[in-house]
């Protein structure tokens, strides 16, 4: 038993944490380097998103298609990917924490200063599995 695989050009595939498709990449191009050894790199661009989720690990395949093939990165060596993307101050919440007010997301928050709480409507970049990523109506460190 054996198989064939045709020599020419090569995909990197990787798991990706199903918020990391939600970021406006600051570059199109992934960077990619093999493991054994870091110093064998080269470039490449995604070439395919998966349309599903993997629920137990919440992440999607994504191949990424490589600009040339170092020698040295023959068919089924593992690689490491780098990508950056524009940052984003956001707080994550554990799904359970969302509640709603007149139809739109919020929060409880307790007031340190009386130990009252209060619903506090936020704004969601985005939900992802077990959790919400809040980008607006409540800060770390920040009084209610």
């Amino acid at each position: 038993m054996f198989s064939v695989a045709r020599d020419g050009p090569r995909d990197a595939i990787f798991d990706v944490y199903e918020s990391l498709l939600f970021e406006e990449p600051a570059e199109p191009k992934i960077q990619l380097a093999l493991v054994s050894d870091p110093s064998v790199k080269t470039e490449g661009r995604i070439s395919e998103i998966s349309p599903t989720i993997n629920t137990a690990t919440g992440t999607v395949r994504v191949k990424i298609a490589m600009d040339t093939t170092p020698d040295r990165m023959t068919l089924g060596a593992p690689v490491t990917g780098f990508a950056s993307s524009k940052s984003k101050k956001l707080i994550v919440l554990p799904w359970t924490s969302l509640s709603a007010e007149d139809g739109k997301p919020a929060v409880w928050v307790v007031n340190d200063k009386d130990s009252t709480v209060n619903r506090k409507p936020v704004t969601i970049a985005s939900y992802e599995t077990g959790r919400v990523l809040v980008s607006d109506g409540i800060a770390k460190g920040r009084p209610w």
